[in-house]
């Protein structure tokens, strides 16, 4: 018999867990086909090939994160910089009420390569930025959130612990909806 066809065999079976007991007394229960040595043969060859093919498989979609962490870098680098849309913008300037209502002082001289047509401005001309810190110790059955919580590059949050459970000793940030 070829050893192998029984090592794929044993893999296939679905034999409980018993820890360090033996299986002895599962694995004289089981029946035990045995092919013609040529049909062994065949079928082992077969599974080896298939197995070789799943670890390319495995291999390859090891790097998918990486190429598509890469990917999203292209992505907004060429945003922020126009070349996104730079077939778009052709012929098509900022909106003149737009420019209007930013004042002077908001506008300044760009230290990096922007596309005609673009404004320099500083972060706070473009943003709304509220004090709202408070006291925790105010908001216990609240979610804390810190950066902690959240997945980096999904945004997605990995739990909610509540102020309560940490306990701050330093005045927090309060988000309502659309504050973000």
């Amino acid at each position: 018999y070829n050893p192998k066809f029984y090592h794929y065999y044993f893999k296939s079976l679905s034999v409980p867990d018993l820890g360090y007991s033996r299986h002895f007394s599962i694995l004289k229960e089981i029946e035990f086909p045995l092919p013609p040595l040529a049909e062994q043969n065949r079928m082992v060859a077969k599974l080896d090939a298939l197995f070789a093919q799943l670890e390319t498989i495995k291999t390859s979609m090891a790097k998918v994160p990486l190429l598509l962490k890469d990917f999203r870098q292209q992505v907004l680098t060429q945003a922020v910089t126009g070349k996104l849309t730079e077939e778009w913008r052709k012929g098509k300037e900022l909106e003149n009420d737009f420019i209007d209502r930013i004042e002077n002082n908001d506008k300044r001289k760009s230290n990096i390569n922007i596309p005609n047509g673009w404004l320099d401005l500083s972060f706070d001309s473009v943003v709304n930025i509220k004090s709202n810190l408070v006291n925790p110790n105010d908001y216990l059955d609240f979610p804390l959130i810190t950066p902690d919580v959240i997945q980096s590059e999904t945004g997605v949050l990995l739990s909610k612990p509540l102020v309560s459970d940490i306990m701050p000793i330093s005045a927090k940030h309060y988000f309502s909806n659309g504050d973000i």
